[in-house]
């Protein structure tokens, strides 16, 4: 207990694996704290792994609150933090500017860059797993048998939770010691619950019982904070390797209410291989390729044995969704030579899954596959042959056969009952794919492509990425790039199956953030995925953000070493940003089929050729126009006399393109200026500072103070003429507004001076005229305008504050919940105000704080 902080400030790091104490030491130590009355935050890095929005939710904040905002409501508070498990946490808590005592306790070392902050001040205690562990005298003391007690001790390094089992029932063997502890310390339902729990990854919470939030009481389990409960890694390695006879009757039993994939890891876990093969050859087992191919894969593999058609046509399905397609189509079609005589359902998924994965890399056996599925139609019922027809559509859509794909769709649609739940997904959203292939309909795809992530969600998550991918894709090309974005950061955080969708998903993220870091990797990992699609797309968005960043010749590279369509459209701007003309016109593809891809196409022919026909094929391809142009011409390529195609442009690209009609037709969505004189003298357009010269601040400062053009020449010029002054004003607006407004267009300085803008000092006025003292307590800053040197301006430098000060004493007097805060700020800017010194001398007084009250009286009788 002497390492654990006294005081704010100090900070003890608890590092060691699972049982030696670190929890339980922090227990002891924060009931201490509570009986003295210091309130306690404990944060569960596994159970919350976001810090920030832990904390803020345990303070009252909202979940957008920012470490500074919890740092002052820690400093309010002055509680002790728990930062157990911390290695689960997302990012690292700035513990070094923690107004708390704190202590972290993780199994593995941290590198967080507080610790190192915090060692450097002398301000950190270290305890590892040397000082935690029991001496040979605990041990002994523990036991009460030297000879029992130094052999374990021995066996064990002096690990506190084996000495403590193995002293407990008696046992020599640690491990047994271990499994008979955890099963007396459980009643007997418990006990099959952590038996259960040591066989899956995640119990997730539908499938939970009372036992399961029991085994989470008695520190053997954590609840997740996404929901679902997890036995500790250790504990359940033990109760693996130690009870499996007990385990395997257990999970049997167990098992059956569990879906699929939760089964199949339960088996696998216990290694009961006969259950294994026995589901794998189940329908489920074809559904397993789509929700988890890689664990699929791993259990085929342990199952053994000699597989049946339904396991080798799960199996082909899962290498395909790992990127593995030579293998996975050649299964495939194995299946399709053993099954089409006695098992032509099988034989159909798998001839349309050998058109769906097979058209990206090799077009003439993907349409060979949708033939001879389309000759076996007769043999199956209708709901198979719906599915084929659905899943052969992306062949026909690769192939740019868009009436074939749209009469596949309409074909299978009709085979199926109104209600059936293949029409919701995926077949109205691949009509809506044909129909935009067809007609341009963008918004109508958007709608399709939302309605399939929420669908998704509910019935399919391993289709939730690729779902997100899509309509990130659908809501860049509609120049809505914030929300695109959005989607592209979902589907790389969202645990996916689908290699494609992950790749392609981080790809696009980091093209989007500018991320170059990420690229290397991603393009690795998509040339191992044997599809030239995935692997020219992220290389065409590396080109791409090279390109975008400046590095013109590198991205030229990396477009040279695997040409494709994306790629050699990148390689044609890299030629022509560089200046090779005749270069760039050769490197441009022949014209795609896609619709998507005919967009991208047409937009970079007229950004190297610069021809109309190309800028006026972008507008007819699709039922939305311009809306697209943002996502495919920078505004300063396009002609400036088409100031209409500004449309869809941000305001702030408008804005810096300088065309003037092109900002007069937006005027409205022109951003207020932010000029703040509290303080300091800013001026903000949007979110870039102005750097203003000494005279421009000034005139900004003064019509801050709303004086009129006569005044501001007197006030800047006493001792010109009034002519004089005039015209020199003239001349200093002038570049004023061609710093303000570069547009040409009036905007924030109108004949009666600023217009459009956001002023600190008026907010605070306004504060002051309601008689608001806690937004005049939040806004004032002080002085007013400095480094701005004139009488006006001193003088209401001096009125304001006196203004200030005035209604924050007199409000200080009236509400007893801030009359501390209040009277403080008011001695802090007006250090001799000696009533506010004497009511906040006796209001601390009368709570118990005779010694600060001195000392204000001190402070202000020296003032």
């Amino acid at each position: 207990m002497k390492v654990l902080p006294e005081r704010a400030g100090l900070v003890a790091w608890l590092h060691a694996p699972y049982g030696y104490g670190k929890t339980t030491l922090l227990s002891q130590w924060t009931e201490a704290c509570r009986r003295r009355g210091v309130p306690v935050l404990w944060v569960n890095g596994r159970a919350h792994p976001q810090v920030r929005l832990a904390l803020a939710r345990f303070l009252g904040l909202g979940p957008k609150a920012q470490w500074g905002a919890i740092l002052e409501s820690l400093e309010e508070l002055g509680p002790v933090v728990v930062l157990d498990e911390a290695e689960f946490f997302e990012e690292p808590p700035p513990i070094e500017e923690m107004p708390a005592a704190v202590g972290v306790a993780s199994r593995k070392k941290l590198d967080w860059p507080g610790i190192a902050k915090l060692r450097g001040t002398g301000r950190l205690s270290v305890v590892g797993p040397r000082q935690l562990a029991f001496t040979r005298a605990e041990a002994e003391q523990l036991f009460g048998a030297p000879d029992r007690a130094r052999a374990a001790w021995r066996a064990t390094g002096g690990w506190p939770l084996a000495l403590h089992l193995s002293a407990l029932t008696g046992e020599d063997s640690v491990e047994g010691a271990l499994v008979r502890g955890i099963r007396e310390s459980l009643g007997p339902r418990a006990w099959r619950a952590a038996l259960l729990l040591a066989t899956v990854p995640v119990l997730p919470e539908e499938f939970a019982t009372q036992e399961a939030r029991q085994l989470v009481e008695a520190g053997f389990a954590v609840r997740l904070e996404g929901g679902g409960y997890q036995l500790h890694d250790f504990v359940a390695q033990t109760l693996r390797r130690g009870a499996t006879k007990v385990l395997t009757r257990v999970v049997r039993r167990a098992a059956r209410s569990l879906p699929a994939w939760l089964r199949a890891q339960a088996y696998a876990s216990a290694h009961m291989e006969a259950d294994l093969r026995d589901l794998l050859e189940r329908p489920e087992a074809v559904d397993l390729a789509y929700q988890c191919p890689e664990e699929l894969l791993r259990w085929h593999r342990q199952a053994g044995g000699e597989p049946g058609t339904t396991r080798r046509l799960a199996a082909a399905l899962a290498l395909c969704h790992v990127g593995n397609l030579s293998e996975g189509l050649a299964s495939l079609e194995a299946v399709v030579r053993d099954t089409a005589k006695t098992e032509p359902e099988v034989a159909l998924k798998a001839l349309g899954n050998v058109a769906y994965h097979g058209a990206s890399v090799d077009l003439r056996r993907a349409m060979e596959a949708v033939e001879r599925g389309r000759r076996m139609l007769g043999r199956v019922g209708p709901t198979a042959a719906a599915r084929f027809l659905s899943r052969v559509a992306w062949a026909y859509v690769v192939a740019g056969e868009h009436c074939q794909a749209k009469e596949c769709l309409e074909r299978a649609a009709d085979l199926l009952p109104p209600d059936h739940p293949l029409l919701v997904y995926p077949l109205r959203l691949n009509l809506a794919v044909a129909n935009f292939e067809l007609t341009g309909d963008l918004e109508e795809l958007e709608r399709q492509y939302r309605a399939s992530v929420e669908h998704a969600r509910k019935h399919r998550p391993s289709n939730v990425p690729l779902s997100y991918v899509d309509l990130g894709r659908v809501l860049l090309s509609l120049g809505r790039r914030e929300e695109a974005l959005v989607c592209f950061r979902q589907a790389a955080r969202e645990k996916s199956t689908n290699f494609w969708a992950a790749t392609l998903a981080d790809a696009w993220r980091a093209c989007l953030e500018a991320d170059l870091d990420a690229f290397p990797k991603l393009a690795g990992l998509s040339q191992t995925s044997e599809d030239p699609a995935l692997l020219d797309w992220v290389r065409g968005l590396w080109a791409r953000t090279l390109r975008e960043a400046g590095r013109v010749r590198d991205a030229l590279d990396v477009t040279g070493q695997h040409p494709g369509f994306w790629t050699s459209l990148e390689r044609a701007l890299a030629l022509k940003a560089l200046g090779r003309e005749r270069a760039a016109r050769k490197a441009l593809p022949p014209r795609p089929s896609s619709r998507e891809e005919q967009l991208y196409w047409h937009a970079t022919r007229y950004r190297v050729l610069r021809r109309r026909a190309d800028l006026d094929a972008i507008l007819r391809l699709t039922t939305v126009g311009a809306r697209t142009l943002p996502a495919l011409v920078p505004l300063s390529e396009l002609p400036a006399r088409r100031s209409d195609l500004a449309r869809w442009y941000p305001i702030e690209e408008v804005l810096r393109s300088g065309r003037r009609a092109a900002v007069l037709a937006r005027l409205e969505e022109v951003p207020p200026l932010d000029i703040r004189v509290l303080g300091g003298v800013q001026v903000w357009r949007g979110t870039e500072p102005l750097h203003l010269s000494e005279t421009a601040q000034a005139l900004v400062v003064l019509m801050a103070l709303r004086l009129d053009r006569e005044a501001i020449c007197e006030a800047l010029w006493p001792d010109s003429s009034a002519a004089r002054a005039r015209n020199r004003l003239h001349v200093h607006l002038h570049y004023l507004r061609r710093a303000l407004e570069p547009w040409g267009v009036p905007t924030y300085l109108g004949p009666r001076g600023l217009q459009r803008v956001r002023v600190d000092l008026w907010e605070l006025e306004d504060a002051l005229h309601r008689r608001d003292a806690e937004a005049v307590y939040r806004l004032y800053r002080e002085p007013l305008a400095p480094g701005v040197d004139l009488p006006v301006v001193d003088e209401a430098r001096w009125q304001l504050q006196h203004r200030v000060v005035s209604l924050l004493y007199w409000a200080g007097l009236r509400d007893e919940t801030h009359l501390e805060a209040y009277l403080r700020r008011v001695l802090d800017l007006a250090p001799w105000h000696t009533g506010a010194a004497a009511a906040l001398a006796r209001w601390l007084a009368a709570h118990g704080r005779e010694a600060e009250a001195r000392r204000v009286q001190v402070q202000a009788e020296r003032e």
